[in-house]
């Protein structure tokens, strides 16, 4: 995973069982603690906005309170992109680029860049969280790579080459149409 670096407070959130449940929050040995409220869709969240951290890793971020405890290991922080669009977004690594088998077998040397890909949704409405992860956080490997979206991982590689941090790299596929001003007989 990575989470925007310094100078922005990368925010991390999760769902407790009741409202002012303690969540305190460990990374880099300093504990934060804050209490769960009733989130805007209803669901009882607990919000934490971390100190700034400059680039770098890994970290491990552990929360905890009264009925669980989660770890995050191997946390980086750096610039975290969404790259988000309909179907050219969509166009996988292996698809699309000539040489895509070399291009697979480079992704070793990019430990620093991690990978995420939210599963394609049609929604009229907005949730609060992902309704569906196809690839959680982490390294990319030769076996996952390519069928993550050319144009974010080659993106996210460029960045990481040029500015040498860590880059965290978000698919997300938009499925929607847009009505353009169309009214019921299909006449603008």
């Amino acid at each position: 995973m990575v989470l925007q670096r310094a100078p922005v407070e990368a925010v991390i959130w999760g769902y407790a069982v009741e409202v002012g449940d303690e969540v305190s929050v460990d990374l880099d040995g300093k504990t934060t603690v804050t209490n769960a409220f009733q989130g805007e869709f209803g669901s009882v969240i607990w919000q934490l906005h971390l100190q700034p951290m400059p680039e770098g890793g890994p970290y491990v971020i552990l929360a905890t309170s009264r009925e669980f405890a989660i770890t995050l290991s191997d946390v980086l922080f750096g610039d975290v992109w969404m790259c988000s669009g309909q179907g050219n977004m969509e166009f996988a690594l292996k698809s699309v680029i000539d040489d895509a088998e070399s291009e697979i077998e480079d992704v070793v040397n990019y430990p620093d860049v991690r990978t995420m890909m939210a599963e394609p949704l049609h929604l009229d409405d907005p949730v609060e969280d992902l309704v569906s992860i196809e690839k959680e956080w982490g390294r990319p490997t030769t076996d996952t790579i390519g069928d993550f979206s050319a144009l974010c991982w080659l993106y996210g590689r460029n960045l990481n080459r040029k500015y040498n941090r860590p880059m965290g790299m978000i698919q997300s596929v938009l499925l929607w149409l847009f009505h353009c001003g169309m009214d019921v007989s299909g006449s603008f």
